[in-house]
């Protein structure tokens, strides 16, 4: 588990229990990063104790959790990069679980091994782990 600090306080990362919110993060994050990235902050940072709640939008959720900390004083920039890193806690959770081969691989005890093409992080968009210093300059801060 990692933790970062935002604002004043170090918050502890952890993806959620869901799978699928992991997931509708991930698919998100190729529409609009920096909601996403601002969804996975809060699904993946209970610690905030924030007054938005995820239910199910995970883009009207991002730019909930984006006004509140900033209107809580913390820069948007502060803000997408700790979300970039609460992302890669999703995409590390989603990335875990076994795909629908690997589980017939599984229950039928063929000894296969796994596809090694399967990326092992992913991005919003090219599979690769989200740098959380790369924050887009163009763009509101509220995505």
């Amino acid at each position: 588990m990692q933790t970062i600090q935002i604002g004043d306080r170090h918050v502890p990362l952890k993806a959620p229990k869901s799978p699928t919110v992991c997931w509708e993060i991930a698919q998100a994050a190729a529409t609009n990063p920096s909601r996403a990235f601002a969804a996975a902050l809060g699904v993946c940072g209970p610690a905030l104790q924030l007054n938005a709640k995820y239910r199910g939008d995970v883009l009207a959720y991002g730019l909930a959790v984006m006004d509140e900390l900033v209107g809580r004083g913390i820069k948007a920039a502060q803000v997408y990069g700790a979300g970039a890193l609460a992302y890669n806690e999703c995409a590390a959770a989603v990335v875990d679980l076994p795909g629908e081969e690997e589980v017939a691989d599984r229950e039928g005890f063929s000894g296969r091994e796994a596809d090694s093409t399967t990326p092992s992080s992913t991005s919003p968009a090219s599979g690769a782990p989200v740098d959380p210093t790369a924050i887009p300059t163009s763009g509101g801060s509220s995505g």
